[in-house]
Order: structure tokens, then sequence, then C-alpha cells
């Protein structure tokens, strides 16, 4: 009987060590996949200025006229891939809105446009998988994501480099949750591309910015 009482306990212990450890590792790898390399003052400004501008931001009463404007030119866009450039471009757009929302210490309305951001790169990357399903041409689309896509890294950078203490607290979270995203589209690139893999993976040599640690229960 104790004999049956030691088993137990010991392939309890190895349950609960295991458990732990794979729950740790998870939690370390989605960690890095949420990193973000830190930016130099001259990529942060880059970004600014090449990432497709708005002429309101989210919030202004005709706003909505804008996204349906958009919605309605993605629609009747003729293949995948022509698709996923426009999705490239409403990605870019919706961050550098979601950046000037958090400057103006518009929390609410940035995390709101952060996750608008995160539909747009995910509906990128499927609409890119979908190009590359069918056979489309899609070398300058890759060559265009990989230059969007270093913008858009330096741009989210911006929010942790350069935010008030109190706005760069209150959109932190989604700031990883984007970079998660951005992370996944950079990937899905990279296995096409070994040249791009090569730079991206040389960006995160530097230094980078990792999502705080979650709070043990």
């Amino acid at each position: 009987m104790r004999f049956k009482k030691l088993i137990f306990a010991i392939f309890a212990v190895i349950f609960l060590f295991s458990f732990f450890a794979s729950s740790t590792l998870a939690q370390q790898q989605d960690a890095t996949f949420s990193a973000i390399p830190k930016a130099t003052e001259i990529e942060m400004s880059d970004a600014m200025s090449k990432l497709s501008p708005s002429r309101v931001l989210p919030g202004y009463p005709l706003y909505f006229v804008i996204t349906l404007k958009e919605n309605i030119q993605r629609f009747f866009q003729p293949n995948s891939a022509a698709k996923a450039q426009w999705d490239m471009v409403l990605a870019g757009k919706r961050l550098r809105e979601a950046y000037q929302l958090a400057y103006k210490n518009d929390v609410k309305g940035a995390n709101r446009t952060l996750q608008h951001y995160q539909q747009h790169v995910d509906s990128l990357r499927e609409e890119y998988q979908k190009a590359k399903s069918a056979n489309q041409n899609t070398d300058v689309l890759s060559d265009q994501m990989s230059t969007q896509f270093t913008y858009q890294q330096s741009l989210l950078a911006s929010f942790l480099q350069k935010l008030p203490t109190d706005p760069k607290k209150g959109v932190e979270s989604d700031v990883f949750a984007s970079a998660k995203h951005l992370n996944n589209a950079i990937q899905t690139l990279s296995n096409d591309r070994p040249a791009i893999k090569d730079f991206f993976e040389g960006r995160m040599k530097h230094d980078f910015f990792l999502p705080p640690p979650v709070p043990q229960s």
C-alpha cells in the first residue's frame, strides 16, 4: 500500500514539474514572439513619414465615411495579391492613427485602433498566403511588405520610447499584442524569402523590448 502511494506521489511530482516547465516555456516563447526591436530617432521619424497618413483621426464624426470607402475599395481589388497590398496600406494607416491618438492621451481610442491594425495585419497575411497558393506574382508585394513591416516595427517602438508615461502604460498591452500579430506576418513572409528572414532576425540581435511578465496568480 505504501509502495503504491509512493509511486503515485512520484508520478504526481513528475506531472506537476512537466506542466509548469511547459507552461513557463510557452510563456517565454510567447514573450519572445511579441518582441519589438528598439528604433533610432531616424527610424522612428522615417516610420511616421513613410506610413500612410490620415486626413482625420478615429473619433471624428465623419471618420466612418473614410473606413467605408476603404472597405469598398478593398472589395473591388481584383485578386488576393492586390487585396494584400491594400491591407498593407491600411495596416500602416491604422498604426499611425493609433500612435497619434496615444500621443494625444486618447488611450481608449488608441487601443481600439491598435486592434483594428491587428485585424489588417492578419488579413494581409491571409491574402498573401492565398496569393502564393494561387501562383500569383508576389515578388514586388513581398519587397513592399518587408519595407512596410520595418516601418511598422519602428513605429511600435515609438509607443514605448517616445510616449509620455501615462499613455504608454495605457497602450502597452495592445502594443505588444500588435507586435505578435506583426511578427506572425513577418514569419509567413520569411518562409518564402530567406534574405528577408535574415534581415529581420538581424534586427532582433540588437536591443529589443519584451512584454512585462504575466503576474503569477
